[in-house]
């Protein structure tokens, strides 16, 4: 049988990755991408490379647009971002859920169009591996709430993590002098995980889903 699945954020770097990675096999997926705006230059040139995907332009702040995005849908693939402009504003103005909330519309409108698992992109909670003595760290915490949802919620869950973007190398340099010189507030001897988005994520995903009793939860 093949599953549709919905990839919420499509043309960024980690849509995009796993929209790449399930286009593959159509033998297994018909995949339908979700983004804000289906007419921009990003998503044209991915309907360029994968004319079988479907494109259905939602909001994970209107929850009328994504009921519709998930109708039939079998599997959603789900990323959220406190870094997006709106998102930081309404922190910036002491709205801490705000990320939690697209979170929650996310899982609410899964659990109404009776889609049978979710694959989310995650990180740690900073607060509880730091036993509490970080507990600002807005985005740790608001995905990590969204996992405690999703996990309450009667939808089969997998989680991926991702590790620190190699591409983020491409945009961090500073030149100094005949050097360019990458700059991140870590201890010298910190063991950092890195991960190339592009390829990396979507292979990781059709491996949960390969294998998903293995991954489940």
């Amino acid at each position: 049988m093949v599953e549709l699945v919905a990839v919420i954020g499509a043309s960024g770097a980690q849509g995009k990755s796993v929209l790449k990675v399930l286009s593959e096999h159509p033998d297994k997926y018909k995949v339908r991408g979700i983004t804000r705006n289906t007419g921009s230059a990003r998503v044209q040139d991915l309907q360029k490379l994968y004319p079988a995907v479907e494109w259905i332009a939602a909001d994970l702040e209107d929850m009328a647009s994504i009921l519709q995005a998930f109708a039939g849908v079998d599997i959603v693939f789900g990323n959220t971002t406190y870094l997006e402009p709106a998102i930081l504003q309404k922190v910036d103005a002491g709205d801490f859920d705000a990320q939690f909330r697209q979170g929650k519309n996310m899982v609410d409108a899964a659990v109404a169009q009776n889609v049978k698992h979710i694959v989310y992109s995650t990180v740690v909670s900073a607060a509880e591996i730091s036993k509490g003595k970080y507990t600002n760290a807005y985005d740790p915490e608001g995905k990590a709430k969204i996992k405690r949802y999703i996990e309450e919620s009667p939808i089969s869950s997998y989680f991926v993590y991702a590790g620190f973007y190699f591409q983020n190398y491409l945009q961090a340099g500073v030149r100094i002098g005949d050097k360019v010189v990458f700059m991140y507030p870590l201890p010298p001897d910190s063991k950092q995980l890195y991960v190339d988005i592009e390829e990396d994520l979507g292979n990781t995903v059709e491996l949960i889903l390969s294998d998903r009793d293995k991954y489940k939860g």
